[in-house]
């Protein structure tokens, strides 16, 4: 079971968005990715799982220091942001 939980866009996610901007041209992406990205990486205390199947977005995390995972049972990859 999934649990969701609608995240608030603060000054500390855009802070986060712009600093994750630099990866766009390396990892092409886009802006919204960014701040989809920024708001992970500032609420990653709350040890959130961001799931999608973009390839670039998923790098640019990764390279930035998070883990990927591999559910095949539930064929999701995604990327384990926690502190």
């Amino acid at each position: 079971m999934l649990k969701v939980q609608v995240l608030k866009v603060t000054e500390g996610v855009l802070q986060e968005a712009r600093r994750f901007i630099n990866y766009a041209f390396t990892y092409k992406f886009a802006s919204l990715d960014a701040v989809i990205a920024g708001t992970a990486k500032y609420y990653s205390d709350k040890n959130l799982i961001l799931v999608t199947y973009d390839k670039s977005l998923r790098t640019a995390l990764y390279k930035d220091g998070g883990q990927i995972w591999y559910e095949p049972d539930i064929i999701v990859e995604g990327v384990c942001l926690s502190n």
